[in-house]
């Protein structure tokens, strides 16, 4: 299906950004509705709450405050930048970079803004 813009239009998440409430990450949110909105896709509003990980680098975190209040926050700033946004919520646990980068697979696009306090490495791909 296309968008009659020369974008494809594919089930997944569109466009998948990591909010944790920091300047950086609020910058980044914007950024990323603006080109969820450009390419017609969702965006999917990630905030990775950091514990000691099991074995799936990816788990849902039901009622965890105050993560769930910084994704709401998050989740109200898109949508408040751009109305008619298909906006998605996810609150996961796990290590952070390697959450964004589990569900971004499929995505069109993964913008992230870090406080510089996270356990965030950097890829040897990225370097």
């Amino acid at each position: 299906m296309s968008s009659g813009q020369g974008v494809t239009m594919m089930g997944g998440p569109g466009v998948v950004a990591g909010f944790d409430g920091s300047a950086s990450s609020v910058r980044a949110l914007e950024w990323a509705a603006a080109e969820a909105a450009m390419r017609q896709v969702p965006l999917t509003v990630c905030h990775v709450r950091e514990h000691a990980v099991t074995t799936s680098s990816v788990s849902t975190v039901p009622g965890s405050w105050p993560a769930d209040r910084i994704l709401s926050r998050g989740v109200t700033l898109a949508r408040r930048q751009d109305r008619g946004l298909d906006v998605v919520p996810r609150l996961l646990a796990g290590r952070a970079a390697a959450v964004l980068l589990e569900l971004s697979g499929g995505a069109q696009v993964l913008v992230a803004g870090t406080r510089g306090t996270g356990n965030w490495s950097c890829p040897a791909w990225a370097r």
